[in-house]
């Protein structure tokens, strides 16, 4: 083999090679101190930030009371994707949670691009929360810190367009919250438990106040009535609903500092989804009650809504809802973002240092130290408005895809053992035809199928809803024959054999029909929300990451050229798939 042949086995063998990892080893670093109260708390308190307080008004104006329905299709899409999640964080309770699962899964290559593109997007995510908080404080003191800061610190306007000027509380809160990370988790998790009770008060408070002034005309008398914009309107509005649902991810980051996360975790995430729901749904009952769609401002659509019915004192106490929020929101953001960098960092993915724990706090500081003022920086240069979209399509990518490895990890054994049909070398044509009969009703080539089924119908009622609800043949007979494709596939998926449940750990109920509903409705809310700009942004920010990942394992192998590993592990994985007489014929 020339000296190139094997470079490029050395780097396939590290992109594709998988974490091992041992579900009974509980041994940490870190401190396990979280029961299923604090565990709840952290996912409630990740979930209700900016998303309820912001975008419910720029929901309701894509589908007017009907937004009621986006949030339940928002919460219907959340928990089934937080089931597949919880079933994950059962099988491997390490920290990590998106990035541990596709390294231990699928290989080294999507892991790090998963942890890659997860760290900027939290980050950034960081900077968005600092400057939403900085803005609603400054609202409090009639934007008298913006002028201020205008006239005698800096104004930027004419050398940048974004931002105007340095923004000095979002700086302060950044470097508030890193030294809140650094001095252990139960100081933050405390911090979040109170945090948390306010803001979902906050909501319950604004629940009650909408319905004493609730006008069911606002319902039924506006243009367009309970469905103002149709499906249409409801699904995109199910977007940026479903957005306002993330957070409880962070669960999944908390395993290693979790008491029994085997059990706990799982729990935790079904326990937060319900009752964020049923803030959510009392919230979004009122407020369209309260207030015509057509009435909304976008920009503070609660301090509006009681202007709108003169209640001054009620939009006040309204407004300090999102800072608390938003305050719990960029202590759980930079916690989420400390403990990625740890797991990443413990697999030599990253530098080493990054993933050392302080003896005293037992917290990794390393990521506190670089992340911080990275998130500073950004804070005082950049727009981040396209990453918004890029998180938005993120998600929808990363548990569509995880809905589907689901279902192949769960058959995994039933494919092993009709795999060993396929003899190397194949020595006759019914050798080749069995072969790509088990090829073919394999489960990775099945659930491949039926993702690419499931895209194209979501295409199709995203760009054809209108027409499928007037009930048009030439539109209604591609849906039907790609929901028939579908659901025979899933029929012969179901008649696999699956390994014996472990009493011990959460498992997906009905598979594969709730996997597959959670890929059939993350690709559906995909094509409602992809536009140019998040797109490009996406596209972009996925090809830096595999630019540099590539680089640094060609480096690594290039440094090391006595290890082999891409022949030894080819050899390995082929000789396990054959006998020893066919073994010796090939070699």
């Amino acid at each position: 083999m020339g000296r190139t042949e094997s470079i490029a086995a050395g780097v396939w063998a590290r992109v594709t090679r998988v974490k091992e990892v041992n579900a009974e080893d509980t041994s940490t670093s870190l401190i396990r101190c979280l029961g299923l109260r604090r565990l709840t708390f952290v996912g409630v308190g990740k979930t209700v930030g900016v998303g309820i307080y912001v975008l419910i008004g720029e929901a309701t104006k894509e589908a007017g009371p009907s937004v009621i329905v986006a949030f339940l299709i928002g919460f219907l899409v959340t928990l089934l994707n937080g089931l597949c999640f919880a079933e994950y964080a059962a099988k491997n309770p390490k920290t990590g949670a998106q990035y541990t699962y596709m390294y231990e899964t699928v290989g080294e290559g999507l892991a790090f691009l998963v942890g890659w593109t997860s760290i900027i997007g939290t980050t950034a995510a960081l900077s968005l929360a600092s400057r939403g908080w900085s803005g609603y404080v400054d609202s409090l003191f009639e934007h008298s810190i913006r002028n201020y800061t205008l006239e005698h610190i800096g104004n930027w306007t004419g050398s940048s367009p974004r931002p105007d000027y340095p923004d000095i509380p979002a700086i302060s809160i950044i470097i508030l919250i890193m030294i809140l990370a650094s001095v252990g988790v139960n100081m933050s998790t405390t911090i979040n438990l109170l945090l948390t009770i306010v803001s979902g008060s906050m909501l319950i408070f604004i629940s009650i106040i909408g319905f004493v002034y609730a006008d069911l005309d606002n319902w039924t008398k506006h243009e367009g009535g309970f469905f103002a914009n149709g499906l249409n309107g409801v699904l995109k509005a199910s977007t940026a609903c479903f957005y306002a649902f993330q957070g409880y991810e962070v669960l999944g980051y908390s395993a290693e500092e979790t008491i029994n996360p085997k059990k706990n975790v799982p729990r935790s995430i079904v326990i937060s989804l319900v009752i964020v729901t049923f803030l959510y749904i009392n919230v979004a009952f009122s407020f369209t009650l309260m207030i015509p769609y057509t009435a909304i401002d976008t920009s503070a659509p609660f301090p509006a809504a009681f202007s709108y019915h003169h209640v001054t004192w009620a939009k006040y106490i309204v407004e300090i809802g999102p800072i608390l929020a938003l305050t719990n929101l960029c202590i759980l953001e930079l916690y989420t973002v400390q403990r990625l960098t740890y797991s990443m960092a413990t697999d030599g993915l990253l530098f080493k240092f990054l993933g050392r724990v302080s003896s005293t706090t037992k917290v990794p500081i390393g990521p506190v130290i670089i992340f911080g003022p990275i998130t500073i920086i950004l804070v005082l240069t950049i727009d981040l408005s396209n990453l918004i979209g890029f998180m938005v399509l993120y998600t929808f990518v990363q548990y569509s895809i995880f809905a589907a490895y689901l279902i192949i990890l769960r058959y995994k054994v039933t494919d092993d053992s009709e795999a060993k049909l396929c003899k190397v070398p194949l020595r006759s044509k019914s050798d080749i035809v069995n072969c790509m009969l088990v090829l073919l009703s394999s489960v990775k080539f099945l659930v491949l199928t039926m993702y690419l089924c499931l895209f194209a119908l979501s295409i199709f009622i995203v760009k054809r809803g209108n027409n499928l609800v007037q009930g048009h043949s030439g539109d209604i007979i591609p849906v039907v024959a790609l929901g028939s494709a579908v659901f025979t596939i899933l029929i012969l998926l179901r008649r696999k054999e699956q390994p014996a449940a472990d009493i011990n750990a959460f498992q997906v109920p009905l598979m594969p029909f709730l996997p597959a509903a959670s890929m059939f409705f993350n690709l559906l809310m995909l094509v409602s929300a992809v536009d140019m700009g998040s797109l490009i942004a996406s596209t972009s920010l996925a090809s830096i990451g595999i630019v540099v990942y590539l680089l640094t394992v060609v480096c690594d192998v290039i440094r090391n050229p006595d290890k082999r590993d891409g022949d030894d592990q080819t050899k390995a994985k082929l000789l396990s798939t054959i006998d020893e007489e066919d073994a010796e014929d090939l070699l």
